[in-house]
């Protein structure tokens, strides 16, 4: 898993960070609901409101794609 986030995006580290923390901790808690054999690279771009939760925006694009697994 790889996460991106350029600093014209979200302006403030601390707000860069968190956001990669809280996308780390998505895929810790729901790693066992993930299909294996996959590589996943989070990019976040321009227009994404850094005081947002990203847990359900990856949760639904998961889903979309096939690759979350609910149990």
């Amino acid at each position: 898993m790889g996460i991106s986030i350029g600093v014209k995006s979200i302006k403030k580290a601390v707000d860069r960070n968190r956001l990669k923390r809280q996308i780390r901790a998505f895929f810790r808690r729901d790693l066992e609901n993930i299909s294996g054999g996959i590589d996943i690279v989070v990019i976040i771009q321009k227009g994404w409101n850094a005081k947002s939760n990203p847990a359900k925006a990856l949760f639904g694009l998961l889903e979309k794609g096939g690759f979350y697994n609910r149990k």
